[in-house]
């Protein structure tokens, strides 16, 4: 792997952070309250019901490439942040149901190392970083239609062609795996068992896109507590993963001459806490924290070597902000 331009790695970094759509854990005053009661942890959709987030992710890369002898370090960070609506369209008797989530709007800003930032807003004509703010006008208003089981989990999602019709660089639109990340990570808890005490935990497994392939994640959910805010009963959640990356898709797009390249995850980590509004079945927020040491070590001939190390620290907030 060749070291990319830092414009293109820029580019790179902005497209997981845009549907890695991450969220916000809202301090309470009160501690948490443990309780012995069985607690509703599935959604209770109703048709018509809606709900606005808003969202912030930061996304800060360090990479580092050694090649004959000689050490490159650049860093840049990938700052987004926007509001979303999310509505219910229609529940089936199952519990399943059909949502539709629509991004209002959203900035992305991305600062180099050198300390200077590149600022788009899908709000406005034009932005620092044009293929960027392109893609962010694209995906601005547009609907993404969302079907969901009964625990929670999305099934699949639609219209995202319709973003690629609309874009100057379809290219650049995140796939339809993004926007199930997206949506996995809004307004349900996904896979979460019918009932659950404090105390409980349950298993939930993922497999999303990265760069370098698709990152899986499982994750170990448990019931930390239980909250009173605002009048409004809910339950804390955390969780955490282990992570394991399979770098399937840099292998399917590399030519056939490419020199061998070795791809490994060499530490990472994520966590969650989550809140959960009891009363309406939905996550009030959610603050995720993901990091992670990529090393990749392209083969030369000569018995010459490219490595690239790569650490990225992703922290990503949603706060439910209507009702």
């Amino acid at each position: 792997m060749t070291n990319a331009h830092p414009t293109d790695r820029l580019v790179q970094c902005i497209l997981t952070a845009t549907v890695a759509v991450a969220l916000l854990l809202c301090s309470a005053a009160a501690g948490a309250q443990g309780t012995a009661d069985a607690l509703a942890l599935r959604p209770r959709w109703e048709t018509g019901q809606s709900a606005r987030y808003s969202f912030w992710t930061r996304r800060q890369q360090d990479v580092e490439v050694r090649f004959d002898g000689n050490v490159r370090e650049a860093g840049s960070t990938v700052l987004t942040e926007g509001e979303l609506s999310w509505t219910i369209d229609s529940v089936r008797d199952d519990g399943s149901a059909e949502a539709t989530m629509t991004l209002d709007w959203m900035t992305a800003d991305i600062t180099d190392a050198e300390g200077k930032t590149l600022r788009n807003d899908s709000r406005k004509g034009a932005g620092d970083l044009e293929p960027v703010h392109g893609l962010l006008r694209a995906m601005a208003g547009a609907p993404i239609r969302v079907s969901l089981t009964a625990d929670g989990s999305v099934a699949s999602v639609s219209g995202v062609d319709k973003i690629r019709a609309a874009a100057e660089a379809p290219e650049m639109v995140p796939e339809e795996l993004d926007f199930e990340e997206s949506a996995t990570e809004l307004a349900t808890l996904a896979f979460a068992p019918e009932t659950a005490a404090v105390g409980d935990t349950w298993p939930a497994s993922f497999r999303w896109t990265h760069e370098l392939g698709h990152l899986e994640q499982d994750w170990t959910y448990r019931v930390a507590g239980v909250e009173e805010i605002g009048n409004v009963r809910v339950a804390m959640i955390e969780g955490e993963a282990e992570l394991e990356l399979d770098p399937d898709t840099l292998r399917a797009e590399q030519p056939a001459d490419a020199p061998p390249t070795t791809v490994k995850l060499v530490d990472g980590e994520a966590t969650q806490s989550i809140m959960f509004d009891l009363s309406r079945g939905e996550a009030v927020g959610r603050d995720s924290t993901l990091r992670t040491t990529l090393e990749v070590s392209v083969a030369l001939p000569n018995a010459r070597k490219l490595n690239q190390v790569t650490r990225e620290v992703e922290r990503s907030q949603v706060l439910r902000i209507e009702p």
